[in-house]
């Protein structure tokens, strides 16, 4: 917690309302100032002494640590509560009802209505809100109000099939992709049915449940680019009614279907990528609490140079680096700028700006060096090149925080660039093998740039 949260959590303690028992305020107040000195061994005996007159037994201790950490979950849940102000009016309404207090009830449900009906966001969260108000507003003309009860329940009915709708087709979307991806199986209940019913209905109007649906088809039916393009003319048309969240899902899903088709050789696909990474960032749908991830920043390098568009990435680099977390900039900015140099054929400003900096990151340690062996190829450096590759395997062995599938990915690259380069500069080695072998490779690093390299070797 940070300094405003705890005093917000001291308030919390201190209020009768919620805690009765002074004891709870002494030992929070106690351990505040304990964890405020950084003691690395707090003397249990004597914070209990300050809080208790009882005499001292770890069983007692225990039950005031237990009590507040109830108390102390009690104010998280609070904290969220106040998030979600539909949520509390329903549960108003519902205790105003209880009360009979029926004047009350239909003021705040007329509130509650007009609000929903107001709500720019119509994403599957607010759909469940929006049910909930409508079952609300049954419930009272049931028992209040004969004249509107088939309106009433005509309406709940709607706002459950839609709500339904929307859910099944969102949770669907993931069970497929995760079953394409990790070849988990699982049972999708009427999903057939849900389809064809939907190609004849009004459904197809509710955002939430248009979108999903083409996200399912294009899981289902990759081959017909048209449920793609209707999903990304559907997200630009309702980027207003989602949430930022919700909306970086969705276009999870576009880039995804993206890279599948550029895998199968439709290069045009990488222009796509791009293109989404632009409406992204323009939109801020990317930013997470107003940072970027170091993940997506590389990313968006990587396709904007592969698409040659230099001038746009130094752009980039310089507007954005400010947006990644403190702790992981300067790693960020000096390992794509020396992306950039290199692709830009300015390979001794990549080397000079890499030989600056020690890469602490594991995941920029390792693609550093496979951009040094890059630069070495290309520039027939061998008295740099084999040194480089002996370091690298051995950080590869000795590292335990490199997984088995990066291993894997690089010593495949490292024998990869060995046979290039004895080919390239020995002329030994068999060529049309080395290049069968990436037309059926898997799990190697880097692989766009040997099939490059591979292509001008004669």
């Amino acid at each position: 917690m940070n300094k405003a949260e705890k005093n917000e959590l001291l308030d919390f303690v201190c209020s009768p309302f919620f805690n009765k028992n002074k004891e709870l305020i002494l030992l929070y107040k106690e351990l505040l100032r304990a964890f405020s000195l950084l003691r690395e061994v707090i003397d249990e005996k004597k914070i209990y002494e300050k809080v208790s007159t009882e005499k001292f037994t770890e069983q007692k201790l225990r039950y005031l640590l237990s009590d507040l950490n109830l108390l102390i979950e009690h104010f998280f849940s609070v904290k969220k509560w106040d998030e979600h102000a539909d949520l509390k009016k329903q549960l108003l309404i519902e205790n105003l009802s209880q009360k009979k207090l029926n004047k009350y009830v239909q003021q705040h449900q007329q509130a509650l209505l007009l609000n929903t009906e107001k709500n720019l966001l119509q994403d599957s969260d607010f759909l469940g809100i929006k049910l909930h108000s409508e079952e609300s507003s049954f419930k009272f003309a049931s028992e209040y109000d004969n004249r509107s009860v088939d309106s009433r329940l005509q309406k709940l009915s709607d706002s459950i099939d839609v709500y339904y709708l929307a859910k099944k087709l969102k949770y669907a979307c993931e069970m497929i992709n995760r079953r394409n991806v990790l070849q988990v199986n699982y049972s999708i209940h009427f999903i057939d049915e849900i389809k064809a019913f939907l190609k004849s209905s009004d459904f197809l109007k509710v955002p939430a449940i248009s979108l999903y649906f083409h996200i399912l088809n294009s899981l289902l039916e990759p081959e017909e680019e048209k449920h793609y393009r209707a999903l990304k003319s559907g997200l630009t048309l309702h980027k207003n009614v989602f949430s930022k969240t919700e909306l970086r899902d969705m276009f999870t899903f576009a880039q995804n279907y993206c890279i599948r088709r550029l895998n199968t050789g439709q290069s045009n696909f990488l222009e796509e990528i791009f293109s989404n990474y632009e409406f992204l960032l323009e939109e801020k749908i990317i930013l997470v609490n107003n940072n970027l991830s170091q993940f997506d920043f590389k990313n968006i390098v990587t396709i904007a140079l592969r698409l040659h568009k230099y001038v746009w990435v130094q752009k980039f680099i310089n507007s954005y680096i400010s947006f990644l977390p403190l702790s992981e900039r300067k790693n960020a900015e000096v390992y794509n700028l020396s992306r950039l140099y290199y692709s830009n054929g300015e390979t001794k400003k990549a080397l000079q700006l890499m030989q600056n900096v020690e890469f602490t990151d594991i995941y920029y340690h390792l693609d550093a060096k496979v951009l040094l062996v890059k630069i070495y190829y290309d520039t027939s450096s061998t008295e740099s090149l084999l040194p480089l590759f002996t370091s690298f395997k051995n950080y590869l062995q000795r590292n335990k925080k490199v997984s088995d599938y990066q291993q894997l990915t690089y010593q495949n690259f490292l024998k990869t660039v060995v046979k290039m380069f004895n080919y390239k500069l020995f002329d030994k080695g068999n060529l049309e093998a080395i290049r069968s072998t990436l037309l059926e490779a898997k799990n190697i690093a880097d692989i766009n740039w040997l099939k490059e390299k591979s292509a001008e070797l004669v």
